[in-house]
């Protein structure tokens, strides 16, 4: 059960008519509303493409344990064009696609060092066809779905959506 009170669904603004209970909690924030709104616009800017972006989400979720944005990223991975196998292998860090694994090695390589990877570990990303500015955006996707995956899990947020393939 949920920690923290669940307003109903919103009859106006930014999460008028979302029923999901991601939506309702963030309505109790108009900062954390705003943080949500911003972050899908920023996330629209980014190189990275919606797949690479959604394969992260996975792999942070499950690194940070939240069953609630692994569920919620799987329909969106969907959406991006990820399988079910796809999704459930991004979790643990892995993908058939040369390149899609170097991302992900990168992005768990990042959480494991907090940031302090090497030369090496920057040069091998390169060398799979990722840029400066997919560079600086990987630890921005980690820093949203951080954000997303501890006020869930500090809420305890009732998952209401279907359980993501894998584990």
């Amino acid at each position: 059960m949920s920690r923290v009170e669940l307003p109903p669904v919103a009859t106006d603004g930014p999460m008028k008519g979302m029923k999901l209970n991601f939506f309702r909690l963030i309505q109790n924030s108009k900062a954390t509303e705003a943080f949500f709104g911003e972050s899908k616009k920023i996330q629209a800017l980014m190189t990275l493409t919606a797949a690479e972006r959604e394969a992260i989400a996975m792999l942070v979720s499950e690194y940070n344990g939240c069953d609630y944005c692994l569920s919620a990223h799987a329909g969106l991975g969907k959406q991006a064009g990820l399988d079910a196998e796809a999704l459930a292998a991004a979790r643990k860090g892995e993908s058939s696609d040369p390149k899609m694994q170097t991302l992900l090695t990168y992005t768990r390589l990042l959480l494991e060092k907090k940031g302090h990877v090497s030369d090496q570990d920057l040069e091998d990303l390169k060398a799979a066809g990722y840029g400066e500015a997919e560079i600086i955006e990987i630890p921005l996707m980690i820093g949203i779905m951080t954000y997303n995956n501890m006020m869930n899990l500090s809420t305890a947020l009732d998952n209401d959506l279907p359980a993501a393939p894998g584990r």
